[in-house]
């Protein structure tokens, strides 16, 4: 049976929690604690994943307006919303202790503990990949960690209930991972402990019987113990930089402003967003940024991929991903060096459309190339969708597919480009009409089509249009969005109220066509 003392920080606010979990990776690769299980309480925060952006993931006048702090963890995964009615729970231990065939293993393992362990309290849980554990279909507690230097650091939260506006505001786009399963409100996603249970157990119940989930399903033995004096110290010396702006806002960076192409990519092991520079004239990748909710061991391999990008031609960033990999051979969860391979090669697309058609990165920045959509099968494009919110929002024809082009707003324009160019023009008036459009496309063998649609929607029902199979480029529109407004249920049933622009000159710039 392997020992594990027990620390419980209490509540804190998220420099000193992030700082206590750099002490615990850092001092147990050290040999200079034991192996740890804490249990851990934040103040009000949003905080980003190690690999994510502050400037792409939270919307920080909402935190500011509600006093809610911004940090950044250092672990993989997603943003996520912390205040006092959750426990988190993290081990650091030596791979020697709990040995396992892969991260996948470790976190099935892990998960499946800490749901035996609340399972103790009439909870009915159980663990989803890929790092999830869920009660009836509904997410209770989310996981994630590391690996470095034969340490394992691995961490989870427990919702014992929680504050629906708050968990969904703090966040830029908080429906693109609670939905993505086509689930249709927060609500209907996730759960806590006191909707389950119909009130609220003790937390030294609660800490108990995850304990001896743990014991049972990991043999692990516990013994209660204090902060170290090297783990006092860690944090006197470390506390403010976890809470500085050099820490929480690192390689933040405005992808307009720097003139960087910037890509979304979805796969199964997370969401990309990669932004990179470019040097067209020279064919050169100045550099490259992999932002994104996902988990790699080491932590450090990311950067480490993006240090040796730096300044590479084009032709050859996809040969030196793949001797990456072949030498140092990190360890992602459900993510494939051809995952890498797709990113860079889209990047590629992009830069080699610029030089065609003379648009500008941050206008290129628009663009996302979904189902293997090349620059050369735009020309081929047979359809144009464009949504309903960009019409007047008086005009007769909003929620119908028939346009006059009475010149009151884009999507007449567009209207009449596509039948200028003999491309069908539609109108998407909600949800069911979009799945049933692309339907009929897919009947009718079309190979490619142009659609208008905010990037959130991408990224939120990018299922459907990977199902179609059908190649798209899909341009991302303009504010005001459902989703700043916290209308996306309006805008899924096609009854959202604001104009969007849709800023479709830039089918005059693809086609190289005058207005």
């Amino acid at each position: 049976m392997n020992k594990f003392r027990v620390i419980d920080t209490g509540l804190n606010d998220f420099s000193y929690n992030i700082c206590m979990d750099k002490s615990l990776l850092e001092l147990r690769k050290e040999g200079l604690i034991e192996d740890t299980f804490r249990f851990l309480r934040f103040k009000p925060c949003v905080l980003t994943g190690y690999h994510q952006s502050v400037f792409s993931e939270v919307r920080r006048d909402f935190c500011e307006k509600k006093g809610i702090d911004i940090g950044r963890r250092i672990t993989g995964g997603g943003a996520i919303y912390f205040d006092e009615m959750q426990i988190g729970w993290e081990l650091v231990f030596s791979s020697k202790s709990i040995k396992m065939k892969s991260l996948e293993n470790l976190t099935e393992n892990i998960c499946t503990a800490f749901a035996k362990g609340i399972g103790k309290l009439g909870i009915n849980a159980k663990f989803r990949p890929r790092n999830d554990i869920e009660v009836e279909g509904r997410k209770i507690s989310g996981t994630g960690g590391t690996y470095e230097s034969s340490v394992y650091f691995f961490q989870g939260t427990l919702l014992l209930d929680f504050n629906p506006e708050n968990m969904v505001r703090s966040l830029k786009i908080p429906v693109e991972k609670l939905t993505s399963k086509n689930f249709d409100s927060v609500l209907s996603r996730i759960t806590s402990v006191k909707s389950v249970l119909g009130y609220m157990p003790g937390l030294n119940l609660i800490k108990s019987v995850i304990l001896s989930g743990f014991k049972e399903h990991l043999d692990l033995n516990f013994y209660e113990s204090e902060l170290s004096t090297e783990e006092e110290n860690f944090l006197k010396e470390n506390r403010s930089f976890y809470g500085s702006k050099e820490w929480v806002y690192s390689n933040e960076f405005d992808p307009v402003k720097t003139k960087m192409v910037s890509e979304t990519y979805q796969c199964g092991g997370g969401l990309f967003r990669t932004y990179a520079k470019v040097d067209a004239k020279r064919n050169l990748l100045k550099y490259i940024y992999f932002t994104g909710d996902y988990f790699v061991s080491p932590a450090r391999a990311i950067n480490d991929l993006e240090s040796l990008l730096k300044d590479t031609p084009l032709n050859e960033a996809v040969f030196k991903i793949d001797d990456y990999f072949e030498k140092f051979n990190p360890e992602f969860q459900n993510i494939g060096k051809e995952d890498f391979f797709n990113i860079v090669i889209q990047i590629i697309n992009k830069v080699n459309f610029s030089k065609n058609t003379g648009i500008k990165e941050e206008v290129l920045s628009r663009f996302i190339f979904a189902n293997g959509m090349t620059p050369e099968d735009i020309s081929s494009a047979e359809y144009i969708l464009l949504p309903y919110c960009a019409k007047k929002k008086d005009c007769e024809y909003r929620n119908k597919d028939e346009c006059i082009s009475c010149g009151d707003c884009e999507t007449g324009i567009a209207y009449k480009f596509a039948e200028r160019r003999g491309i069908k023009p539609k109108t998407v008036v909600n949800y069911e009409n979009l799945i049933d459009t692309l339907n009929e496309m897919k009947d009718k063998n079309v190979k490619s089509y142009i659609g208008f649609c905010c990037r959130e929607f991408y990224i939120k029902r990018n299922e459907a249009f990977k199902e179609s199979g059908i190649k798209a480029l899909l341009i991302d529109i303009s504010s005001p969005l459902c989703y700043k407004y916290g209308k996306e249920e309006d805008a899924y049933k096609g009854s959202f109220d604001a104009e969007a622009s849709l800023g479709v000159n830039v089918l005059f710039k693809i086609f190289k066509e005058g207005v």
